[in-house]
């Protein structure tokens, strides 16, 4: 700030400049305070879209990701179990075939005197064996070992569809229904064995009853059975309990059972409803991934095969042509005399026609050919569309609407 002295000094140009300077120094200190603000919430607003928006979706890649290579590497590792096992198996062919020769060669092994006769016994497996190629020998071995690994390569298939867990299921599913017809059968045992202790126990309190009616009219026989009912009656009363308690954890056992049975029962139908809707969609990838092949061999043999052959087929026509002519130019030459040449005339009555004549007669036969079936193919076509008769194609025919049809369809996959 300048004091009073020296503002009083400046002369009122100056006053004014420096009024303007200060006031046009606030103005773009505010300004500049308002673009960083304003700054300040874009990026605000820009952090929060990041964080609302994008790292979520980031986070379920990644998880997507995770889980991806974790299953890859499960099927990697099974895939390299089975293959080393395939290994194991030939090399445990090559190892039986390197014992059969060496046993073989093993003079200890070569007895074949039959004691009673005095004969060579023959027909022994190693001597047949021993007749039989190399190759044979070793192509047995292999389709032994190739029986394991087929076994191993379709449960390693039904490990990665999954069906492997719902063949488990299936076992589990036969063990629970022994199991709970072995529980229906204890609920049937405990129950009569329940109702037969509830009996006794009833005769002996009856008979108790009748003995306390006639209380004053007893005998030492009677005092007897009373003793012997009476402590009869605590043990049929524990009995009882306990077969209640029987009866009922067998019946819990029995619900428990049914409830794991009819649980284990939806499970597996869910399962295979899973699988077969996987299968289902592999077979149809496969089904497409066919079609498609077939189609790119089609496009490749029309597009590039096809031209190659038929350059190449009309290249040695022209060569057959050629070489046709000059033999016929050269039988003229030798058969027609000297004067004629002179004249200017050649007597060509009665000959057969030229190489090329028949060429251009052969070409313009396969245009007419070609023009008659595509104009039967458009009638059939036209008359099939409008219901008047049956399509019936010839061989030519559904050739050529086969290709229409592939061509048609590869333009629509292109354009899609």
């Amino acid at each position: 700030m300048l004091s009073t002295h020296c503002w009083s000094a400046i002369g009122p140009g100056t006053r004014q400049y420096l009024i303007y300077r200060s006031s046009f120094d606030i103005s773009q200190r505010s300004l500049t305070n308002s673009r960083l603000l304003s700054y300040q919430r874009s990026t605000k607003q820009q952090n929060s879209y990041v964080t609302n928006n994008i790292r979520p979706k980031l986070a379920a890649w990644r998880l997507r990701y995770n889980d991806l290579r974790i299953t890859m590497s499960q099927y990697a590792r099974q895939f390299s179990f089975h293959a080393a096992v395939f290994k194991s198996s030939i090399r445990e062919a090559n190892r039986k075939i390197a014992e059969q020769e060496k046993d073989n060669a093993d003079t200890r092994l070569n007895y074949n005197n039959d004691v009673e006769t005095s004969q060579k016994i023959e027909g022994l497996p190693s001597e047949r064996e021993l007749h039989r190629k190399r190759w044979s020998r070793k192509l047995g071995f292999y389709m032994d070992s190739l029986q394991e690994t087929l076994f191993t390569a379709t449960r390693a298939l039904n490990d990665v569809t999954g069906y492997s867990g719902i063949q488990r299921l299936k076992n589990t599913i036969e063990i629970i229904e022994k199991q709970l017809d072995i529980a229906k059968g204890n609920v049937k045992q405990y129950k009569l064995q329940y109702e037969k202790a509830i009996d006794t126990r009833n005769k002996s309190q009856r008979e108790i009853n009748e003995l306390l009616q006639r209380k004053s009219s007893w005998n030492p026989k009677d005092v007897e059975r009373f003793t012997s009912l009476y402590m009869n009656e605590s043990i049929n009363s524990k009995k009882e309990e306990q077969l209640k308690e029987q009866l009922v954890t067998a019946e819990k056992r029995e619900d428990q059972l049914s409830d794991d049975l009819y649980r284990a029962i939806l499970t597996r139908y869910h399962e295979e409803q899973i699988w077969s809707d996987k299968i289902r969609r592999t077979s149809t990838w496969g089904t497409l991934v066919l079609m498609g092949v077939n189609i790119c061999l089609v496009i490749v043999f029309q597009l590039l095969l096809e031209p190659w052959r038929r350059k190449r087929l009309t290249r040695s026509f022209e060569d057959k042509v050629r070489i046709a002519l000059d033999q016929y130019d050269t039988r003229r030459d030798a058969a027609v005399p000297l004067h004629h040449f002179n004249n200017g005339s050649v007597d060509q009555e009665g000959g057969d026609a030229l190489p090329s004549e028949k060429a251009v007669l052969a070409s313009r036969n396969f245009v007419t050919k070609i023009k008659m079936i595509m104009k039967n193919l458009y009638q059939k076509l036209y008359d099939g569309f409008r219901l008047k008769s049956s399509v019936t194609f010839s061989g030519a025919e559904f050739f050529v609407y086969s290709a229409f049809l592939l061509g048609f369809g590869r333009i629509v996959a292109f354009i899609i």
